[in-house]
């Protein structure tokens, strides 16, 4: 008898359950979908410093942050400052341009990897996020911090410069062309925005150079890689890799479009540090209308210079010599206009200046 209550009992709970699964709005959805939403970028841009500032030395909690920011073919473009801004560690050889490059890195490679394997998760809280970083990467971002803070043990120090010297592109750092390149851009833009802030203020300048010089180093990083590629050899690869890939294997189209883009800003480097033939022969090489336009620039700022040391109003056979070269600079610059075809191009007005 106490068997037969227990089935009857179920019974009834059964049929109830039934009963109110029927008329349940939940039970009737056939699709499920996702309303998972996070803040945009700019509703958490107020918030991002003190984020920072609080999670400084966890990886996890940064690289959340700043994947919030990341888009497919742009550089990550934030409005706050990263962990240690302004530090250097001379002892420990180590600045905050090695730790804004090492997040950026990570973050490059986060990103891709996001978009070759799909969005497979919605968007979580940190606390609730995946860990997407490597146990080598955690690794060297704790010994970093603790370089920052001046808490690093010495047993620390190796784990410290092997990572150093992968940031920096020295020997056999790992990265790869996507990932290089993709660092020298972000540099670059980051020293065209410090440039213009400069203007105003003489300490941005050297700001600018600082940039600069670190773009630079992953520009010609992605060449070596490019050269290598085109004789046939592939990445080498050290046994602990700091950085994975960022990019699939370039095809030759776009490893010219990389080595076009790396030698004009080598170009252009050595133009703002002054030195003239160097950057005159650089452009030579490249076909681009901005090649040749800052070409012709060069050679009136030289003639300008020459003009001024020989005495107000001396137009030397120096003077006229450097004006026709800037005069077919220009020149050939139009010609490259016309043959690009399209309408209005931003060097069209400075053309007309001249």
């Amino acid at each position: 008898s106490h068997w037969v209550e227990r089935e009857v009992g179920e019974g009834i709970v059964v049929r109830d359950q039934r009963d109110r699964i029927s008329s349940s709005c939940l039970a009737q959805q056939t699709v499920v979908t996702s309303c998972s939403s996070l803040p945009a970028p700019a509703e958490i841009a107020a918030h991002c410093p003190a984020y920072v500032s609080q999670y400084s030395s966890d990886l996890h909690m940064m690289v959340w942050l700043l994947a919030r920011y990341y888009s497919t073919g742009k550089v990550l473009d934030l409005a706050f400052q990263l962990p240690g801004a302004g530090c250097a560690v001379p002892r420990e050889n180590i600045t905050s341009m090695d730790l804004d490059s090492f997040l950026y890195g990570v973050v490059y490679c986060v990103g891709w990897e996001g978009e070759r394997e799909g969005d497979s998760i919605p968007p979580l809280t940190p606390s609730l996020a995946p860990v997407v970083t490597s146990t080598v990467q955690e690794a060297w971002w704790s010994v970093a911090s603790k370089a920052v803070s001046g808490s690093l043990q010495p047993a620390d120090r190796r784990t410290l410069q092997h990572g150093v010297e992968a940031i920096r592109c020295t020997g056999l750092h790992g990265l790869d062309i996507n990932l290089t390149m993709k660092l020298g851009k972000t540099f670059e833009s980051l020293s065209l925005e410090s440039a213009v802030a400069s203007e105003e203020d003489q300490g941005a300048g050297e700001i600018v150079s600082l940039l600069e010089e670190r773009a630079g180093i992953y520009y010609r990083a992605s060449l070596v890689s490019v050269d290598r590629m085109e004789k046939g050899g592939g990445l080498r690869e050290p046994s602990v890799r700091l950085l994975q890939a960022a990019g699939n294997t370039p095809g030759q189209g776009e490893m010219d479009k990389m080595k076009e883009a790396a030698h004009f800003f080598l170009a252009c480097q050595k133009m703002h540090q002054g030195n003239s033939l160097e950057a005159i022969a650089a452009f030579r090489e490249l076909r681009s209308p901005y090649a040749s336009f800052y070409t012709g620039e060069i050679y009136k700022k030289m003639a300008l210079q020459e003009r001024a040391d020989a005495g107000l109003g001396d137009d030397g056979e120096g003077v006229r010599e450097l004006l026709v070269e800037c005069r077919e600079a220009l020149y050939l610059t139009l010609d490259r206009l016309r043959g690009a075809g399209g309408g209005h191009h931003p060097l069209d007005s400075q053309l007309a200046e001249q």
